[in-house]
């Protein structure tokens, strides 16, 4: 199973890169306040309210995606058309996804796992035990 390898959780995980420290010249929303991408299939954006609380997280495994948003709960689905991922999307824009009847628990699970296995140095513990939480309140 080369493609299980690939997506194997701890291997992306160790992959994710922060994109909202700065190293990149990038125009990086306002409220945008982490990005992540793995050279795998996997990107996590994860959105702030004005007083700092998180306000929306989505999380793109090649063509899933899992999103909770604050007051609305956790949706996932299939990723119908990518954006150009050269930039990161603002709040506002949307991405293009058939929504799930009913959260894909199979989807949470695997987020949820990399999430927990992302270094600390990308994304604090704390940020990860919330979204995690989350995820698995649905």
């Amino acid at each position: 199973g080369e493609v299980k390898d690939f997506l194997s959780t701890d291997i992306l995980a160790r992959r994710m890169r922060p994109l909202h420290d700065g190293t990149f010249e990038m125009d990086i929303p306002a409220d945008l306040k982490y990005w992540l991408k793995s050279d795998g299939p996997a990107e996590v954006f994860i959105w702030q309210h004005r007083d700092g609380e998180l306000a929306r997280f989505q999380f793109l495994l090649m063509d899933k995606l899992i999103e909770w948003v604050d007051g609305a709960g956790v949706r996932t689905g299939q990723v119908v058309k990518h954006h150009d991922a050269d930039a990161p999307l603002s709040y506002e824009e949307e991405i293009d996804f058939h929504v799930d009847p009913r959260p894909c628990g199979d989807s949470l699970l695997m987020a949820a796992q990399i999430l927990s296995k992302v270094s600390e140095k990308c994304l604090p513990k704390s940020a990860v035990e919330f979204l995690v939480m989350k995820m698995s309140a649905s």
